[in-house]
């Protein structure tokens, strides 16, 4: 359940700004290795299209989202 729940966040902070959330993971090893596991996991990969960050950042400028920069 945990990587249920983990790994989309995980994929939100990479799409949101790679330079952040390399930041803000830096000198947290085990979540970071935690990432890396699940970005790994064949189930994590095909539970979103190729088109998903895209997708992810229009529906936030649509909401006008501060995170949508």
């Amino acid at each position: 359940m945990v990587d249920a729940v983990f790994a989309p966040l995980f994929r939100y902070f990479d799409i949101i700004d790679q330079t952040v959330s390399k930041l803000m993971f830096e000198d947290l090893t085990r979540v970071s290795a935690l990432r890396a596991a699940l970005a790994a996991r064949e189930s994590v990969k095909a539970a979103v299209s190729e088109d998903y960050a895209e997708r992810f950042r229009h529906h936030l400028r649509q909401q006008s989202a501060i995170l949508a920069g």
